[in-house]
């Protein structure tokens, strides 16, 4: 199951579909039933998140979620001091 190297779009999207059709190693299929658990996700969408980020790490890319938190914003807003 060697995964294919470059960056683009296409080859990371074969690599994830790979790595979801082949059968996981003992340590691999272990790291995914901790993932589902601690996610409180199903094992097929814990392994689907495994895949793309092996992928996206071969590529040398972070992968980008789906969902965005909102930042907390402080209730103050400090300016720097200048001292001449």
């Amino acid at each position: 199951m060697p995964l294919l190297s470059g960056s683009s779009q296409k080859t990371i999207s074969k690599n994830i579909e790979e790595l979801n059709k082949t059968e996981p190693s003992a340590k691999r299929a272990k790291a995914i039933r901790t993932l589902a658990r601690r996610r409180g996700i199903s094992y097929k969408q814990a392994k689907q998140i495994m895949s793309q980020a092996i992928a996206y790490s071969k590529a040398g890319k972070s992968r980008v979620k789906k969902t965005h938190r909102k930042q907390k914003k402080s209730r103050t807003q400090f300016k720097p001091i200048r001292i001449k």
